[in-house]
């Protein structure tokens, strides 16, 4: 009887014989997945859907990979150098949301704390766990424990 949890019939299915994940596994998440949906989707009822979740992973990496790099900050910067007035705490929080969705691990990035407490923050996605929150006047230090 096949073992559809753990080793799949159609999971070595390639001429190779080697399962995708053998290789996914040292790739990127974004990349993994679009090799892993590549590799099967002759082996499912429709090719088309799961190429098109391929391009949907491999644009995902694209986007990641034009973000430039944050530079990780030694003090907190002072308050006035955070953000324009003008700009509204809404466009900020998800700004620093979106900065810290692809923040390589081990930098860091500061949010000033009305940011991090408005209505807007998402908590849950930048939980404890990933992050290593300190606090240093009025602003929050985030830096990237793991991915």
């Amino acid at each position: 009887m096949p073992d559809n949890v753990n080793h799949p019939p159609h999971y070595n299915n390639h001429p190779s014989g080697v399962e995708c994940h053998t290789i996914a596994q040292h790739m990127s998440f974004n990349l993994g997945n679009a090799l892993k949906y590549i590799w099967r989707c002759d082996e499912k009822l429709d090719a088309i859907e799961d190429l098109k979740k391929a391009k949907w992973y491999i644009d995902r990496e694209l986007k990641k990979r034009d973000l430039k790099p944050v530079e990780a900050p030694t003090k907190p910067p002072k308050a006035e150098e955070t953000y324009p007035l003008r700009m509204s705490i809404e466009r900020l929080a998800r700004g620093y949301m979106s900065t810290l969705d692809y923040l390589p691990q081990g930098e860091s990035v500061w949010v000033p704390e009305d940011v991090y407490h408005s209505i807007y923050w998402d908590e849950p996605s930048y939980s404890h766990p990933n992050f290593a929150l300190l606090l240093d006047e009025k602003m929050i230090k985030f830096t990237r424990l793991n991915k």
